[in-house]
């Protein structure tokens, strides 16, 4: 039964544990909080300074036109005789061109009281023409300033518009008159709200006529006062709309303190709304990109809801720590069993690699008898031949030795001294063979030299000569130099007089043989190519030739390890062995070798 003491001590451990949660869970909800705001800050920043350059694009689209057209002849002549019906109608004919050209709403041409005298709408219902707007600021800027601007619900026509204009002067004998051109800004409000974008522009008294949100759409961002309801309504600005109804957007705010707090303005229009702002200071306006709260709110109160889940999860694994612990020993001594496993499979696999070296070993020693079989296999081949070519120069010296003894009882001493001559010629050249013969066939244990290979080469012809000489063909070597690589020459010499004798055997049956050594050297491989021109390799044999105990020889001539082991010894030098069909008809094996570059060049 647990003490007292103890029960107390972990009953504090659980409130404080708590406590610690439920803390976290209130930073956390903070901290996410803040991170939000700060991205959706950040995403609204960026998204009205596009639109307010889109909504400055859109204007200065029109903002010459007032000037191009006061320079024309025409506008400047209705002003010196505005009742000339003549420089009426073309005046009405130049400014309705200029509106179809450029894509303005109107364009319509004032006198100095404000009287409308042309318009580009002279034809139609709502035409300007003789309306008096000399109660507009943008008239009142113009003729005052030079130019001016202003944003309305036009009088007439009831459409709101951006309203630019410019003041220009008739020359002598006329009166100087206002240029005004309107355009339409509603496309931009239409592609917010297809966009569902909340953006608001309001004016310079902070009364929103440009919105993606409908419910914003002519309210004043804060309270107006009474003078500026005043200067509004003198002005018919918003034609038709009573302003002093309309619930301002952030109630208990100046609208000309907010709008004036400066350039970039990141205001809260109220608890769940977060709006961020830049000013347009030519027009006086200020664009609002503003963003709902809730999303936000509601990602923190996740986070913070999932800090006390974890939280409490962490609280209740306090008490799990005893098991813990058990599971933590247990675990260890199934540690301690794997690693005994893993030693024994260690020596396990350590004896499994002993024993592989030595089945390679042995693998060795059988590639090397094959090899010396091989060898023993060529020379019964030409063993015909070698039994020809030392018993010819045998009975040949015997006829020499019995002349050399008659001449020898006549006492001719010069034809003594020529019998004895040619019979060392033949002693020598049986020993030579001989010497061939022993050298071939001695157990090479594969010591690495540098060497040339065509001296290996014209050996092994050598060594063939006698079996070529009965079939009457003469292997004929094509080189330019020495070709030196790296290697065994024994081997490099079984290698190429495998290639001859299978030549040699190819030729057999044919009318005209040829047999042609050729070597190319390049600036890394030497190719030494032995072509003939029997009866070739089938091609279905061509994929299986260099297969082990694969002949094509009748009855026991060959043991069909030939090819097998030449191509062993040429991939053990680094090179190649390929067999491929003489153009000339015939079978082409190529021996490619790299090149002992050094040597080469200390040759050279």
């Amino acid at each position: 039964m647990m003490s007292p003491v103890l029960s107390m001590k972990r009953y504090k451990i659980s409130l404080g544990s708590i406590a610690v949660v439920f803390v976290s869970a209130v930073v956390v909800w903070l901290l996410v909080d803040d991170r939000m705001k700060k991205a959706i800050l950040v995403r609204l920043e960026q998204s009205a300074f596009l639109a307010a350059r889109s909504v400055e694009a859109e204007i200065d689209r029109f903002r010459y036109l007032p000037t191009i057209a006061g320079e024309d002849e025409r506008v400047r002549a209705l002003l010196r005789a505005p009742r000339d019906p003549e420089r009426v109608a073309s005046a009405n004919a130049y400014l309705s061109n200029a509106v179809a050209a450029s894509g303005a709403t109107y364009l319509y041409l004032l006198d100095s009281e404000g009287l409308t005298l042309a318009s580009s709408n002279w034809d139609q219902p709502d035409s300007l023409v003789g309306r008096n707007y000399g109660f507009r600021p943008y008239f009142k800027d113009a003729m005052k300033e030079g130019d001016g601007s202003y944003y309305g619900i036009g009088v007439t026509t009831g459409k709101p518009g951006y309203f630019m204009s410019r003041r220009i002067d008739a020359g002598p004998g006329g009166q100087p008159g206002v240029v005004v051109v309107k355009i339409d800004l509603l496309p931009l409000e239409a592609s917010w709200e297809s966009a569902a974008q909340n953006l608001s522009l309001a004016d310079r008294y902070g009364i929103v006529f440009l919105t993606g949100n409908s419910d914003w759409k002519y309210r004043p961002i804060a309270r107006l006062t009474q003078a500026t309801l005043d200067t509004l309504i003198a002005s018919r600005t918003y034609e038709g709309i009573d302003l002093s109804t309309r619930q301002p957007i952030a109630a208990g705010e100046n609208a000309g303190d907010l709008l004036e707090s400066g350039e970039d303005l990141f205001e809260r229009i109220d608890d769940n709304l977060l709006s961020a702002s830049i000013r347009l200071p030519r027009e006086g306006w200020t664009l609002f990109a503003s963003a709902d709260l809730t999303p936000a709110r509601d990602s923190a109160t996740l986070w913070s809801l999932i800090t006390v889940l974890v939280g409490m999860l962490l609280t209740g694994a306090l008490h799990f720590l005893l098991q813990r612990r058990q599971l933590v020993a247990l675990r260890l001594q199934q540690s301690e069993m794997l690693e005994r496993k893993v030693e024994e499979r260690t020596r396990d696999l350590a004896h499994e690699i002993e024993v592989r070296k030595a089945a390679e070993h042995d693998l060795k020693v059988a590639q090397d008898g094959l090899v010396h079989a091989e060898k023993m296999a060529a020379l019964g081949r030409m063993s015909a031949a070698i039994v020809h070519e030392v018993s010819q120069p045998l009975a040949a010296l015997e006829t020499t030795l019995a002349s050399t003894s008659l001449l020898a009882r006549s006492v001719e001493e010069k034809g003594v001294s020529s019998r004895i001559d040619s019979a060392r010629n033949l002693v020598r050249r049986m020993q030579k063979t001989v010497r061939h013969l022993k050298t071939f066939s001695r157990k090479d244990r594969a010591e690495i030299e540098v060497f040339d290979c065509v001296e290996s080469l014209r050996a092994a012809v050598e060594i063939a000569g006698s079996r070529a000489d009965r079939i009457g063909v003469k292997p004929k070597i094509e080189a330019r130099g020495a070709a030196y690589v790296a290697g065994s020459a024994i081997r490099l010499e079984q290698v190429f007089l495998n290639l001859l004798l299978n030549a040699i055997d190819a030729l057999e049956q044919s009318p005209s043989p040829r047999i042609t050594v050729t070597v190319n050297a390049s600036d890394a491989y030497v190719d030494i190519a032995v072509s003939d021109n029997g009866h070739g390799i089938s091609p279905e044999n061509f994929d299986q030739a260099m297969e082990p105990f694969f002949t094509t020889k009748a009855g026991s001539e060959g043991l069909g390890l030939g090819l097998s082991i030449s191509a062993a010894i040429v991939e053990d030098h680094g090179g190649e062995l390929c067999l491929s069909p003489d153009p000339q008809g015939g079978t082409r094996a190529t021996v490619r070798l790299p090149l002992h570059v050094e040597k080469v060049r200390a040759a050279e």
